[in-house]
């Protein structure tokens, strides 16, 4: 292996001698990445092992070591739930504006909810209650969500966003309310594989929206006619130091091995 010239090279070798960063590209194509990119790839492995690393300055953000190597670490848990796109889809195939991650930049993770406390199963969050959200049976969803006409609708990325971060915060608040409005709450994505499909997007050059349209239609169709497994507790080691604020409404906490979904008691 290549001697490392960064701190994010630094944190991969330590990650890839503990075996904890087992499908990392070699080195010499994470080096291909921009630090952005690699800080993204790193951020959540370094964190749950207790590594320290910084986000990129903008000096950083301004240097480039060639075309971008995406590492799929983040899909390899995703291609179940995410067919093809259909391109016949006259409503959903038109394909975005090329987006330059460099310049927007995806390392601004969700802001992270220090105030919460674990209880009973469940969270605190400044003082309101948000219980942990698993699947529901169809017979206590609102009614036609499982119809034809209720879409995931993603915003598309434009440039009223102020960043790709900004609008992946967005999208993904859409892409956990509409999961939680048709009963699968227990089975999300967490924000960083959210993410990590967008950018795989702007590099193949596919729409990340449509993708995702076309995984809810196939998951309302499925969700008709197969039950679901509503248990859900939380992992021995589960930590509040991996839940974001999300929204007044919800609150996200990625484990590496679960995306959990809690939901505020309703005032």
């Amino acid at each position: 292996m290549p001697d490392p010239s960064s701190q994010y090279e630094l944190v991969f070798c330590e990650l890839k001698n503990r075996g904890k960063f087992p499908l990392a590209p070699a080195l010499e194509e994470f080096r291909k990445n921009p630090p952005d990119m690699q800080y993204l790839l790193l951020k959540r492995h370094a964190q749950r092992n207790r590594l320290k690393i910084e986000a990129p300055t903008q000096d950083d953000k301004n240097h480039t070591t060639g075309g971008a190597v995406y590492s799929r670490q983040d899909e390899r848990q995703d291609e179940v739930l995410l067919p093809p796109v259909e391109t016949g889809d006259s409503e959903t195939d038109s394909r975005p504006a090329s987006v330059h991650i460099e310049a927007g930049g995806t390392d601004k993770a969700l802001p992270m909810k220090q105030v919460c406390k674990k209880n009973a199963g469940n969270l605190f969050c400044d003082n309101r209650l948000f219980r942990l959200q698993g699947n529901r049976r169809n017979a206590s969803l609102e009614a036609g969500v499982l119809d034809d006409d209720f879409r995931m609708d993603l915003p598309r990325y434009s440039p009223v966003y102020p960043s790709v971060a900004d609008y992946l915060g967005v999208a993904y608040l859409r892409y956990i309310e509409r999961m939680h409005a048709i009963g699968l709450s227990g089975a999300t994505l967490s924000y960083s594989k959210f993410a990590g499909i967008f950018v795989v997007s702007q590099k193949d050059h596919s729409d990340f929206v449509a993708r995702f349209e076309t995984m809810f239609r196939f998951l309302k169709i499925d969700k008709k006619t197969m039950g679901v497994r509503e248990a859900i507790t939380m992992e021995n080691d589960f930590s509040v130091q991996n839940c974001s604020m999300l929204s007044d409404r919800f609150v996200v906490c990625d484990s590496g091995k679960a995306n959990y979904v809690f939901m505020a008691e309703a005032d």
